[in-house]
């Protein structure tokens, strides 16, 4: 999700929110993405200033 395209879709208004990162960007960008596979995000929308959680899940592993 967030190595090449760092952007989440708002499920109210579903337009684009790309988050904003600070001096560190890939770290904090890694982290954003950790943290939405393991617990979620609170995200705030800047459009409808909707407030979802953001939550990333990882596709199952196929038992062989």
């Amino acid at each position: 999700m967030f190595h090449n395209e760092s952007a989440v879709i708002c499920p109210a208004c579903e337009k684009k929110i790309t988050p904003k990162y600070g001096i560190n960007q890939f770290r904090q960008q890694a982290s954003l993405e950790y943290q939405s596979k393991r617990l979620g995000c609170s995200v705030d929308c800047p459009h409808c200033e909707h407030v979802f959680i953001y939550k990333v899940y990882q596709e199952d592993k196929k038992a062989s």
